[in-house]
């Protein structure tokens, strides 16, 4: 082959690459901007919303951190977030996350938006599963759960962390004999 068309094939994807790296760095660092959620001003909020839905939808390099950063400005007692994301758009993205990376609050809020949604059944699987997975954080999930509507979440980890405990005195108690 010519020269020139060697050198054509290997400028072309550089400057590709590069172009790929300068557009995605300006997103990232605007992602990171993101981080910190406007709480007063409900204009910007949505403005944020719909850029963090943009990116988890059509950039398959940042779609991730768009949607770990959307995580947190999905509070489903906001009236702010009601206003923006419907319920079923906020299961969405939260359960994109917890189908990639199950945090443990991320599948607590999972489990109050089926609970919010009239899917009981769905819900005390989620919590079932999350106190399984992460017996560390039953306090944090019962804080969570400490609304009224969500007693019988609640219930399920309070019997789990009952359990747990009658085991380990059941366990001192034979080594103690």
């Amino acid at each position: 082959l010519p020269r020139q068309y060697i050198v054509t094939l290997f400028i072309i994807p550089l400057i590709y690459v590069v172009y790929l790296l300068i557009t995605n760095i300006i997103i990232f660092n605007k992602l990171v901007v993101y981080t910190e959620i406007p709480d007063n001003n409900p204009q910007q909020f949505k403005q944020q919303v719909n850029y963090l839905e943009y990116i988890i939808n059509n950039n398959q390099l940042l779609s991730y951190s768009a949607l770990y950063t959307l995580d947190d400005y999905i509070d489903i007692s906001s009236p702010t977030t009601n206003a923006i994301l419907s319920p079923i758009e906020q299961l969405t993205y939260v359960t994109k996350l917890v189908n990639f990376h199950p945090y443990p609050d991320t599948l607590i809020k999972q489990a109050q938006l089926y609970w919010n949604m009239g899917n009981h059944d769905q819900a005390c699987k989620i919590i079932s599963t999350a106190i399984l997975a992460f017996p560390v954080y039953k306090t944090a999930f019962l804080e969570q759960l400490s609304e009224y509507k969500y007693k019988s979440l609640y219930n399920i980890v309070a019997k789990y962390q009952n359990i747990k405990q009658k085991d380990t005195t059941n366990a001192k108690n034979s080594i103690s004999k």
